[in-house]
């Protein structure tokens, strides 16, 4: 039998090449910081942290595969960094942990846990991306091996740090000894100038912030530059805005207080122009109505990532938000 490896949640994820579809606009994005209460007044400081619950709706699975997800949490923290590039810029972290457990022909898997961590610093003007480093650790099987030690040796544990300042992008395998010839790969960052002349640049680990900071009023469709680390390539994904809209009963606990209110949105559909097609992704982000008092800061309420070989949908909805300071 042919020996076929099962993608992971965390290969999957908010990674580098996660859209799929088609492309309309091409200027560039006039960024707003909509993560502040007044959006051209903001706080000395800025500290916004977010936290997501993650649910997993299962589908038909994939040549007798099904996969599991449970216990996800996804938590996002935005700063301003005055100290690292002796210039103040955004400082973007997250972290993702989730439980997963893989299922093939009435064998199942032991449950492992997943976790995926970024850095990135961007600057304060179009988002600009200066560096960003990410870790991933997911496990994965092969077709029909769902022992403990076949998931834990086929899956990832390796760090991507992409430096747009000297334009290196570095993998190294975590999984390997440090003195390993072949731990760790260096390549130059190649990022077409014309594409940037007329797209603004993203790093993917800062997309879901960038989608906070457009005004859905001034266009239908939005097109980003995102450089994608392991096709070693910049990929054009498009962000349609639909029309806003009324999500009711919205609760969350917000600074510390449980609140239940219905709050206008804009789902954001998001697709990569790509011959490696796949689904494309819904996010729906709180409307920034009065830029002078922006109650819900553009903050996206509920992010739906469908799973490749149609294994299922993860729902990511918000459950708390400290939001920055008002002044």
């Amino acid at each position: 039998m042919k020996r076929k490896k099962i993608l992971s949640l965390t290969s999957l994820l908010l990674g580098a090449a996660l859209f799929a579809g088609c492309t309309s606009t091409n200027y560039k994005i006039a960024f707003g910081d909509y993560w502040y209460y007044t959006v051209d007044a903001h706080p000395s400081e800025t500290l916004e942290k977010l936290t997501y619950k993650i649910d997993f709706t299962s589908d038909a699975g994939w040549n007798n595969y099904t996969v599991s997800y449970t216990n996800g949490v996804y938590e996002t923290t935005l700063t301003t960094d005055k100290e690292t590039y002796g210039r103040e810029v955004y400082k973007y972290e997250t972290k993702l942990t989730i439980d997963v457990a893989y299922a093939y022909d009435g064998k199942t898997s032991e449950t492992f846990t997943d976790t995926v961590t970024s850095t990135v610093y961007v600057e304060k003007v179009l988002l600009a991306p200066i560096r960003s480093v990410k870790n991933v650790i997911s496990h994965s099987p092969v077709n029909g091996d769902m022992t403990d030690e076949t998931v834990k040796n086929l899956g990832y544990d390796y760090t991507v740090d992409v430096d747009y300042v000297t334009k290196k992008r570095t993998v190294t395998n975590n999984k390997l000894e440090e003195n390993a010839a072949n731990r760790s790969k260096t390549i130059d960052v190649e990022i077409d100038e014309k594409d940037t002349e007329k797209y603004s640049l993203i790093d993917n680990e800062a997309l879901l912030l960038a989608l906070r900071a457009v005004n859905p009023s001034s266009s239908a469709s939005h097109e980003l530059l995102v450089y994608a680390p392991f096709s070693e390539e910049t990929q054009k994904i498009t962000a349609s805005y639909a029309s806003k809209e009324i999500a009711e009963g919205i609760s969350f606990k917000k600074d510390g207080v449980v609140i239940t209110e219905d709050i206008y949105y804009n789902a954001v559909t998001l697709s990569i122009n790509s011959n490696n097609s796949g689904a494309s992704q819904t996010v729906w982000v709180a409307n920034a109505s009065n830029v002078k008092a922006n109650d819900y800061r553009n903050v996206i309420l509920r992010y739906e990532a469908p799973v490749s070989y149609n294994l299922g949908t993860l729902v990511y909805t918000l459950e708390s938000a400290q939001f920055a300071a008002k002044n």
